[in-house]
């Protein structure tokens, strides 16, 4: 309707050179004879009170039919461009009506998009009760009473309404990862305290776990707020880091303070105070490595992440302070040596006393190595494929980062499925200081693709030249409707029609004449049209998704002070292409501009890219700032590089785990690789990836040097239970519905298995080895 209305208003805005030459194409006196027989020929064949015969006087040249089919090919081709503009658009096969809108403000406003989808879904309500209290039968439409009865078995029609787009996707991935926030922490919860009874079958210390954990999940929230105003759904993921990590601290104290005070059967004081002796630095130890590589995740640009960092951080920082000054308190009620449950060793002690075999260790270490060294390989020999990171597979594909219960994605994608296109996935911007220099810069551009759309490599997405022609060719249509003599045309026309029916069929015609006439006066005057007026125009709703003009001050006139866009799109044939591919497109789009243009190129895949980019950077530095500060925490602690390249073995062994669990994956043909959420786990692993070796050296190098038996029976327990708390917690997220989640929980349940079997495996063969039995 915009377009039909402008072209009547300002036709040539709509016209080309073409246009007009085949107007004047239409008055040639052959053209015009040739006519003249087929109208001869179809008044002989019509009813002379029908539409088409009144039709054939009113327009003999068909002169609107053709201006009609330009703007139905322009019109065509809008259509077929769901992602860029307004409009009503129905399917191929006639069953689904998509209705679009732009939305004024952007997506990232949340308390828009609730507002905005509140509305739209109190519009769904009334036109679906609208729908049933007209009796629906869409199986029935354009039928008559008696040929419209349904068949037997036939149902009547079904009315079903739906919503995508980034607002509605935004508001379903809130509420979704809520859900998953909720989820995962309870679940988590839950198995953390299975873990603590099964483990130490005490009721009173799962419940002095509970509370505690709630107290300090409290003291961050408020911290949260009080800093920031609250917690982004992403940030929210600490919860289940303090219950997979942060009970470590207590595990481990509890453990300590079992063996002093119900095997040795110490008093109540002497038992706390050794427990704190033996215990205090492993645990301030565990937790600065651990909250350094939290602390250091805050540093990364991506805000999501690096405030999931602090909360993390900040909440074991709180909980190792419950555990060195509350906990002790708690333990220190009176309860009999008898009356504490002996915990379960798990098969630990068994695996102490094989390590006191001859050959035992030696075998372990070998069979250790080769897995070791089975994962290097694997990683080796798997092709990663065109996005790798740290020698496996890498998903830099930004769509994937979503929710699976999110439906307003499934019905994008099925939209995409049934009008064959779906979002823009190449946008250019062309920036320049008048309509001429955009222009010129748009049909740059066309130029440049137009090779790549003919080998197939692209397809034509939209832009302002699909529907307003270039200034240029503005002047060009104008020049042309200027030179040509209308009036000697509509003379030529009236001679056709006297020469082939006689002077008295002259008058048959009148209305013809009349609207010749009008569409002569309005060419005539015809003059360039700027995109500030046709944004002003009829035409704002297509063209303001093609064409921003940013106005300067009112009293500057210079030419500077405006600033004119034109946005063009295309679409990939290949949507596996690698970002390389992204990256040349770019270059060459960007590559030398017409002066005084800019041209600046983007894409989905291409913002992937860049965010990888990004975040490696990022994660590389930090990493390395990481391990350097986890190392010095160790030679604090130990006062030894053995030793502290001893507490390391676990952090190794987590690391080649999960990247070879990358690779594994990719070979058995299954969806998991290293992303932009799972990429944190990288400087996590560093910091807490080492916390159960940090418990086994400090406590096999003892003074007392425990045999192994005992080791495994006392300490092997412990960090066990602690490793299983922190693979719960994270495993907790394998049950959310976010991909991201989805992703860190198993390349954490790979990192920290790996570290659990250097931890209680290789670990402790090692250290057998330097202890030196009395003979």
């Amino acid at each position: 309707a915009a377009i039909r209305q402008i072209a009547t208003q300002k036709p040539h805005v709509m016209m080309t050179k073409k246009d007009v030459d085949d107007l004047c194409a239409l008055f040639e006196p052959e053209a015009l004879d040739r006519r003249m027989n087929e109208i001869a020929e179809l008044r002989g064949k019509l009813d002379p009170m029908s539409f088409e015969y009144q039709t054939l006087r009113e327009d003999p040249l068909n002169i609107a039919q053709a201006l009609r089919h330009t703007l139905e090919e322009r019109m065509a081709k809008r259509s077929s461009r769901l992602a860029v503009s307004d409009g009503y658009f129905l399917s191929a096969d006639r069953t689904t009506l998509v209705v679009l809108a732009r939305t004024v403000l952007p997506s990232t406003r949340l308390d828009f998009n609730q507002a905005l989808m509140h509305a739209v879904q109190d519009a769904e309500n009334r036109a679906l009760a609208a729908f049933r209290a007209s009796g629906p039968g869409l199986t029935t439409a354009l039928k008559g009473p008696v040929f419209g009865a349904l068949d037997k078995g036939q149902e009547p029609g079904q009315l079903a309404v739906g919503f995508t787009g980034l607002p509605a996707v935004a508001i379903e991935n809130q509420i979704s990862l809520k859900y998953d926030l909720i989820n995962n922490t309870v679940s988590s919860f839950i198995g953390v305290l299975l873990i603590f009874l099964l483990m130490f079958r005490s009721f009173s210390l799962a419940w002095n776990v509970t509370w505690t954990t709630f107290c300090v999940l409290t003291w961050t929230l408020a911290l949260a707020w009080l800093t920031r105003g609250g917690i982004s759904v992403f940030g929210g993921a600490f919860s289940c880091i303090l219950l997979g990590i942060g009970t470590d601290y207590v595990t481990y104290l509890y453990n300590a303070f079992h063996e002093f005070r119900h095997v040795q059967r110490l008093d109540m004081e002497d038992a706390i105070r050794r427990t704190q002796a033996r215990s205090g630095m492993s645990v301030i130890t565990a937790m600065l490595t651990t909250v350094i590589a939290f602390y250091g995740v805050c540093f990364t640009r991506f805000t999501g992440m690096a405030e999931f960092g602090f909360l993390a951080g900040t909440t074991l920082l709180f909980y190792a302070a419950v555990t060195l000054l509350v906990f002790p308190a708690i333990l220190g009620k009176p309860v009999p040596p008898d009356a504490m449950p002996t915990p379960r060793s798990l098969g630990m002690a068994t695996w102490g006393r094989i390590l006191e075999w001859r050959g035992a260790k030696s075998l372990t270490l070998v069979l250790s190595a080769l897995l070791l060294g089975t994962s290097i390989v694997l990683v080796a020999i798997t092709d990663p494929g065109p996005e790798h990171l740290a020698g496996v597979r890498f998903d830099s594909e930004l769509g994937n980062m979503r929710s699976t219960r999110v439906h307003a994605i499934e019905l994008r994608d099925k939209l995409s499925a049934k009008f064959g296109l779906g979002l823009a996935d190449i946008r250019a911007v062309v920036e320049a200081p008048t309509d001429d220099l955009a222009y010129t810069g748009a049909e740059e551009l066309l130029r440049r693709l137009h090779p790549r759309e003919d080998s197939g490599e692209l397809r034509e997405g939209g832009s302002v030249l699909d529907f307003v022609p270039a200034p240029k060719q503005h002047e060009e249509t104008i020049a042309a409707l200027h030179a040509f003599d209308a009036a000697a045309a509509l003379n030529r026309f009236r001679a056709a029609v006297e020469k082939r029916f006689g002077a008295k069929a002259v008058n048959a015609f009148s209305g013809f004449y009349e609207r010749f006439e009008n569409l002569s006066k309005v060419t005539s005057n015809a003059t360039p049209v700027t995109l500030s007026e046709l944004l002003a125009s009829p035409l704002s709703t297509l063209l303001g998704s093609y064409v921003r003009i940013d106005e300067g001050p009112a009293e500057t006139q210079a030419p500077s002070a405006h600033r004119v866009r034109l946005a063009l799109s295309w679409y990939p044939k290949d949507n596996g292409q690698a970002s390389g591919w992204y990256e040349s497109l770019a270059a060459d789009m960007e590559r030398d501009p017409p002066a005084g243009v800019k041209i600046l190129v983007t894409s989905a895949r291409m913002v992937g890219a860049e965010l990888k980019r990004s975040l490696f950077q990022d994660f590389q530095w930090i990493t390395v700032v990481v391990a350097g500060s986890v190392g010095l925490c160790l030679l604090a602690a130990f006062g030894s590089v053995q030793r502290s390249l001893l507490a390391l073995i676990p952090m190794i062994f987590g690391y080649s785990a999960m990247l070879g669990g990358v690779a594994l994956c990719q070979r058995l043909g299954y969806e998991f690789s290293l992303d932009f959420v799972n990429l944190i786990m990288f400087p996590l692993l560093l910091g807490s990836g080492v916390d159960g070796g940090i418990y086994m050296v400090f406590d096999a190098l003892a003074p007392a040097r425990p045999k192994p038996s005992i080791l495994m029976a006392d300490t092997g327990r412990a960090v066990l239970c602690c490793i299983l708390t922190t693979l719960v917690g994270f495993g907790s997220m394998l049950t959310s519905n976010y991909t991201g989640l989805i992703s860190m929980g198993v390349a954490a349940l790979y990192g920290y298995s790996g570290a659990l079997f250097g931890s209680v495996i290789v670990l402790p063969a090692l250290l057998t080895l330097r202890r030196k039995d009395p003979s």
